[in-house]
């Protein structure tokens, strides 16, 4: 395992960034390495971005990051977003090129396999311990 919280962490053809830190400055500074690089970007983030099917909660209201879709909205470079967060959403979706995956709660036996080849597309399937 490899703690990637507030870090950059090179994996094959492609960057992971941690993102769930509540330190401004902190964040502030990945952010702006990010708006530098070129590189394709993973980003593993607590809160999922704003209303996609990743955020959504009782009646259909989004609580995701605006600032965070903002962001993926801005930077065609990132072309993946695994969150947490929002229990009741467990999917996988696209905002615009990217693909966003909200696995679901760990504690309720969620998780996701997530592959992504050199031309970076993208497979993945959300899983339940208790279903297998």
């Amino acid at each position: 395992a490899i703690n990637v919280e507030s870090k950059i962490q090179e994996i094959e053809f492609f960057k992971i960034i941690g993102f769930g830190t509540h330190k401004p400055k902190l964040k502030q500074k990945l952010l702006n390495k990010l708006k530098k690089s070129k590189d394709k970007v993973c980003l593993l983030t607590h809160v999922p971005p704003h209303n996609t099917q990743a955020d959504m909660v009782s009646l259909n209201r989004h609580i995701g990051s605006i600032e965070l879709r903002k962001f993926v909205e801005k930077n065609s470079h990132i072309f993946l977003v695994v969150s947490g967060h929002i229990h009741n959403s467990p999917t996988i979706t696209k905002l615009n090129e990217c693909t966003v995956v909200n696995p679901g709660p760990v504690t309720t036996g969620n998780f996701a396999i997530i592959e992504v080849d050199s031309d970076f597309k993208i497979e993945g399937k959300i899983y339940n311990l208790y279903e297998m």
